[in-house]
């Protein structure tokens, strides 16, 4: 190779990196978000009162649970349990299961269905999450012969 052909491609070995920098700085402060991988999702709450069939009264220490969450009522009867989904129309097992036997008396096991449509989310990120949505139910135990 002759030294005029060496000097033209050393002066192409410098200019090719400044070039690509430049590029590259140019492109790196872009003000527009680039593309977001997640999935929607959004958090379906069940809150409510569990009543005896007979006389309305609540029934304290009973186990409700839907999904991986679970709980017990309080002295009113009373619980909330939580489960995450996509924002949409979903339908939650909520199991209802008297775990402490004759100590406020004892009732039969309830697997109920509960259908969230066309639910309304607040509180939402504006991203992937959606927010919160609520549903209030009150179930009914019958008493175990």
């Amino acid at each position: 190779m002759t030294k005029f052909q060496t000097g033209i491609l050393r002066k192409y070995n410098t200019l090719i990196p400044m070039l690509l920098s430049a590029i590259g700085f140019s492109t790196a402060c872009d003000p527009t978000p680039g593309m977001e991988y997640g999935v929607p999702h959004a958090d379906f709450v069940v809150k409510g009162t569990i009543e005896s069939f007979n006389d309305a009264s609540p029934i304290p220490d009973i186990k409700v649970k839907m999904g991986y969450d679970s709980t017990y009522t309080d002295t009113e009867g009373k619980f909330s349990v939580e489960n995450s989904g996509f924002p949409g129309d979903q339908t939650f097992q909520l199991e209802v299961t008297d775990v402490d036997g004759v100590a406020n008396g004892e009732f039969n096991p309830v697997d109920t269905a509960i259908v969230f449509n066309d639910p309304e989310f607040t509180g939402g990120s504006g991203e992937w999450y959606e927010g919160k949505t609520e549903k209030e139910v009150i179930i009914k135990l019958k008493s175990d012969p």
